[in-house]
């Protein structure tokens, strides 16, 4: 991994190495990073910054994760600090640019990082199809396609010779994870079969690592698939065919683009016994100079280089040991990288033929945008990202030729990305085949219990066809799937059948527990409050609250939190029909007594004497308790008689669930239960409102619009989740009726308990007249005529000792 940064007076090289580096050695990852150093060079020694030169770091990561974040965090630290901030918008670090990693894990695990700061990353090796998500990754750009394109070519690859059946195997690691499900999905396009699927242990260090090795070997060499997919990173290819050379496999190998050109592996011992092998390769190109300055590769005086020294001790007399990497498709793509980061600079210092007048100190932010802009031509060739950071150019076919003992590259063909078509010139292709023919890959495997076979269209001998829903096979190699017995079921596949799960909100889960601790302490806390009101029934407090309001309030409540029972355990047509109606008439109750307190207030503070005596005609409690219940009752009668709830047993048609569930029927008839709830509510909070300006010591209108409000924010936030969570309502809507319930509890009823236990000096008859005349007294002069003046000194404060007051304050707003 290497990070380009921007020096006015030349290049910094530092390494940041494995302390075991010796035995990690990797001279194809070294070429690599020499292309990086090679092109930076080539960009500052053409000016093509006019007056600015690009150095660099290189870190050394080695192929781990955890290392490359390591490393990340020391590129991007400032004074030997790493930023910590909540914003990060005006960070300026040293380094501009990150080119790298090599694998798609480190990648994935940097480009996480990188993205939280927006300082590019370009990788020129990195394929995973993640990485083009651009919400979780928005630094991450590549000069290569994206895995899903490989896949596709892959896939095209194999169905353009006739094989359909093959073998793969794959990595653990998360690039090898969404490769493998790429490709498996373009191979059933294009009707090829997959034989067998293993996985070895990405890490190297795995301690079951040569076990799985050894183990996936003998997979292969019992396998009769002929063709073998290896996505896998090239040290895992090596141990796999040293592994296999020993006993003479020979099978078609195809290449993922981790190991498509991997030179190391082209001169492994037996290599030419294993049969021919095929990869798609990053589309390659000319790199001038690079041979040359690979030749002429020593260290600099006074400068220590460790990987340099370790090449060249390995290197003895061949000066030419690393050209085998030139020219290949991954160090193309990587001086590809660097000439984007070139380009996106120069246009973002705003370069000219002699200088670049643009800020030195800019944000990577900004770098980033312009790296997604760049268009440019490099080797006759023209290159730009596409919307999801990705090269849009093709991939090459190449194929391992033999040449003496080894294996030499040789580009036999082409992917076009357009076309999404292999062209394949097969004169250049020698077939390891003892006839010299294209080898021939077909097979039939046993068709395991859940699977009938069914013969098709495609070139296997048969397919396993699994059992449609209904029907079952308990054998291998079944003719057919029988039909499920009378009252049971299977799934998609099934070896089986069995009875259906019954699926309600049962009586010993968790949230039921939970709803009903809710729905007994809420009766618990009722009773409390009705005898604390019972106890203290003759003091003011208790009267002013509404003394037998009160206690219809606390009946509906109860009935309310009762209605809780009926929505848990498996739903009968009883409980159904009960439970709605139940809320919605106890509720209905709760909230008219509400209302009659909020119309009381009202009316005993309406200073427009002929409006209230009007409407004090209205003010008869029991009459509109009586009339605004009844109106609930005609709407629940109306929709129980026409369509009412009911059970219903739903199936879903991959499901061995049976949901059984109470269903409202009418949903108009629902709705307008539900409705004229909160119509009452309504008014009850538009009427607490216009009176919330009275004397504070008579003042419950705050009280009310809170536990208006809680009603109405509960259920317009239910109406939603009701609607899309069909399988879980019965616990919405109890949850529902448990908040608006112990919205009123705790912002109407609790509060005046509070007064009653812990304000007994001021709730007797003489303190309440008191402060009631105290606080009309203190009013806004302004917002008193002088009658009403008058009017409001003269009240009979007596009244409040001979319960209800309100509308008796009315009778004296006249001398």
């Amino acid at each position: 991994m290497l990070a380009v940064g921007k020096s006015c007076s030349g290049h910094r090289p530092c390494s940041f190495q494995s302390d075991q580096m010796q035995h990690w050695f990797d001279s194809t990852t070294f070429v690599r990073s020499l292309v990086v150093i090679h092109s930076i060079e080539a960009v500052n020694a053409a000016g093509f910054l006019p007056g600015v030169r690009l150095g660099y770091i290189a870190c050394d990561t080695c192929g781990h994760g955890a290392k490359a974040i390591q490393a990340t965090q020391l590129l991007l630290s400032v004074n030997g600090t790493g930023p910590r901030s909540c914003d990060y918008s005006q960070f300026r670090p040293r380094v501009k640019a990150i080119i790298g990693s090599r694998f798609s894990e480190e990648s994935i695990a940097v480009a996480r990082l990188l993205g939280l700061y927006l300082v590019p990353q370009v990788s020129s090796t990195s394929s995973a199809e993640i990485l083009s998500d651009k919400l979780s990754f928005p630094a991450f750009l590549r000069t290569i396609p994206s895995d899903v394109h490989q896949t596709r070519a892959l896939a095209r690859l194999v169905a353009h010779h006739g094989w359909d059946w093959v073998g793969v195997v794959s990595g653990d690691d998360e690039y090898g994870r969404a490769a493998l499900q790429s490709f498996l999905a373009n191979a059933a396009e294009q009707r090829v079969c997959v034989a067998f699927h293993e996985v070895l242990p990405h890490y190297l260090g795995h301690e079951d690592g040569r076990r799985r090795v050894r183990e996936v070997a003998g997979r292969i060499r019992h396998s009769e698939a002929q063709v073998v997919l290896l996505i896998l990173k090239p040290e895992l290819v090596e141990q796999l065919f040293r592994e296999l050379v020993p006993f003479g496999v020979n099978r078609t190998w195809i290449a993922s683009d981790s190991w498509a050109v991997y030179q190391p592996l082209t001169q492994l011992a037996g290599i030419n016994q294993l049969g021919d092998i095929f990869g798609f390769s990053f589309v390659t190109g000319r790199i001038p100079g690079f041979e040359e300055f690979l030749r002429r590769l020593q260290p600099r005086p006074g400068e220590e280089n460790r990987f340099l020294e370790e090449y060249l001790r390995r290197r003895g007399p061949d000066d030419d040991a690393l050209l085998g990497e030139v020219g290949s498709g991954p160090a193309y793509s990587t001086q590809l990288a660097v000439w984007a980061v070139a380009h996106a600079l120069r246009s973002l210092l705003r370069c000219n033929a002699t200088a670049c007048p643009g800020p030195r100190d800019f944000r990577p932010w900004e770098l980033l945008r312009e790296l997604k802009r760049v268009n440019f031509t490099l080797d006759d060739r023209r290159f730009y990202f596409d919307e999801s950071g990705d090269s849009v150019n093709g991939y090459d076919l190449i194929y391992w030729a033999r040449n003496g003992t080894g294996r030499r590259f040789q580009v036999v063909g082409k992917y076009h990305l357009a076309e999404r078509e292999v062209e394949v010139d097969r004169s250049l292709i020698q077939w390891s085949t003892p006839n010299g023919e294209v080898p021939v890959s077909h097979c039939s495997q046993p068709c395991p219990p859940g699977t009938a076979k069914k013969v098709s269209n495609i070139f296997c001998c048969y397919n396993c066809t699994p059992c449609v829903e209904g029907t079952y096979s308990n054998s291998s190699n079944a003719d057919d799937c029988a039909p499920c017995p009378s009252g049971t079921w299977s799934l998609a596949g099934s070896a089986a059948c069995r009875a259906r799960d019954e699926s309600y909100l049962r009586w010993d889960e968790a949230y039921a527990v939970a709803m009903l601790a809710c729905g007994a302490l809420g009766l618990a806390v009722l009773l409390a409050i009705l005898g604390l009101f019972l106890a203290h029934r003759h003091t003011p407090a208790v009267k002013v609250a509404g003394g037998p309001l009160c206690y219809a309030m606390l009946a509906a409540l109860a009935a309310s939190f009762g209605s809780v029972a009926l929505f848990i355990g498996r739903p009968d047509p009883y409980a159904c029909q009960v439970r709605q109606p139940l809320y919605g008439l106890s509720f209905t109750l709760c909230v008219s007594c509400i209302l009659v307190k909020a119309f009381r207030t009202y009316l005993a503070f309406l200073f427009d004497l002929g409006v209230q005596q009007r409407l004090k005609k209205l003010y008869r409690p029991g009459a509109i308790l009586l009339l605004l219940t009844a109106v609930q009752g005609a709407i629940c009668a109306f929709w129980l008689i026409f369509d009412g709830p009911r059970v219903e047993h739903l199936t879903a048609e991959q499901s061995m669930t049976v949901l059984v569930q109470c269903v409202e029927g009418s949903n108009v008839g629902f709705g307008i239960m539900l409705s004229y709830i909160g119509l009452l509510a309504f008014a009850c909070f538009m009427l607490a409102f216009k009176s919330r300006k009275i004397p504070h010591w008579y003042n419950e209108t705050g009280y009310i619009i809170f536990s208006m409000l809680v009603y109405l924010f509960v259920w317009v936030c239910f109406v939603p989740v009701y609607v899309t969570r069909s399988q879980q309502r019965a616990a919405v809507q109890a949850s529902a009726i448990l908040a608006s319930n112990y919205g009123v509890v705790c912002c109407h009823l609790l509060p005046k308990c509070y007064f009653v236990l812990f304000k007994r000096a001021q709730n007797t008859p003489e303190a309440y007249q008191r402060k009631v005349r105290e606080s009309i007294v203190s009013l806004d002069a302004s917002a008193l005529s002088g009658s009403l003046a008058c009017s409001a000194r003269s009240l009979d404060f007596g009244l409040v000792r001979h319960g209800p007051p309100a509308l008796r304050y009315g009778r004296r707003y006249s001398h």
